[in-house]
Order: C-alpha cells, then sequence, then structure tokens
C-alpha cells in the first residue's frame, strides 16, 4: 500500500504544479497560492499514507497475536518414548557424534555426511567452518530441533531420540548465536 500512496501522492504533486504553472504563467494564480495547495495536499495524502500504514501494522498484529496464542496453547510432549532409556550417570555431560548424516527434507544431499566426535565436559571443543557448512545444523542436531538422518547423536551414552524432551531439556543449555523468541510473521 505504501509504494501506491506515494505514487499517489506524487503524482497529484505533479498534476498541481503542472496545472498551477499554466494558472501562473496567466496571471490568474500567484506562486505563493500554488506552493500552498501543494503542501496541503500532501498533508491530506500523507494522513492517507498514514491510516494505510496503520492497517498494515493492525494485519500484522493480527498475525503476531495468533502466533502467539498458538505457542502458549502449545505443551511440549512429555510423554516417554517406547525405548526410553535413562542417561549413564558414569559419565555426565559427554556429547558423542556417531557416524552422523542429516539432510533437510527434499535436499539433493547432505549437509552432514559421516561426523563422529565426542565433546566431554570440561574442555572446549571448536565446530569450525565456512558460511553454509553445517554448523549451526551440527548443533542443532543436540536438543533435536532435527532429526538425524543416520547414525546417532549420544548424550552421557544415550540417543538423545531415546529421551523424553523434559530429560533432554535438562541435560542440554541452549544459547543460538542470534536470540528471537517470535519469528515475527
Amino acid at each position: 500500500m505504501q509504494p501506491s500512496m506515494m505514487l499517489i501522492m506524487n503524482g497529484v504533486s505533479v498534476l498541481i504544479v503542472w496545472v498551477g504553472a499554466h494558472e501562473v504563467s496567466s496571471g490568474r494564480l500567484q506562486i505563493g497560492g500554488m506552493l500552498a495547495f501543494v503542501q496541503y495536499a500532501a498533508y491530506g495524502i500523507m494522513a492517507f499514507l498514514m491510516i494505510s500504514i496503520i492497517f498494515v501494522f493492525c494485519a500484522a498484529s493480527y498475525g503476531i497475536s495468533r502466533t502467539h496464542r498458538q505457542s502458549f496453547r502449545y505443551r511440549a510432549g512429555s510423554s516417554r518414548p517406547a525405548s526410553f532409556q535413562e542417561t549413564n550417570q558414569q559419565r555426565p555431560g559427554v556429547v558423542a557424534f556417531k557416524d552422523v548424516t542429516f539432510a533437510y527434507a527434499g535436499a539433493d544431499r547432505p549437509v552432514l555426511e559421516h561426523i563422529s566426535f565426542e565433546a566431554r565436559p570440561g574442555q572446549t571443543t571448536a565446530i569450525v567452518g565456512s558460511t553454509g557448512s553445517g554448523k549451526s545444523t551440527l548443533i542443532n542436531l543436540i536438543p533435536r530441533f532435527y532429526d538425524v538422518s543416520e547414525g546417532e547423536v549420544l548424550i552421557d551414552g544415550v540417543d538423545v531420540r531415546d529421551m523424553t524432551q523434559v530429560d533432554l531439556h535438562r541435560k542440554v543449555g541452549y544459547v543460538p548465536q542470534k536470540a528471537v523468541l517470535f519469528s515475527g510473521r
């Protein structure tokens, strides 16, 4: 709406100047009167532009409020997987990737292929790579934002797919590079 309103505002200004120039040249109108008329027309059109912006914000607010209502109604499933396992208390905090391969749905080829490593508590484990190499995807496999296509992601010796969400969320703290609460749709 905003581009069309700006087009109308500028079109009306050009029309007023065009007609006003002919009136000024014929002596029926002074240039100050024409400029005042252009200014008043711009004020009127700007008011309509602001009204259109308010309508856009209202529509966006309605969409966001629907998303908020849905997310407040959402309850994380606390049911146990069929093969639920308790984590190994002898290995607290060990995260292991065993031959992990991951491909997004509909992708031609996997983003990650045959990744294996172990991250132990008290040691620094760095995930290094260029933009788009799958670093964030790799990390997002731990809290099960995505499930692996092949292989296993283990926490304390237990596959994350065999943990309840409650147990997994107690074990994993996730701080994203860019903190976003809602998508803004």
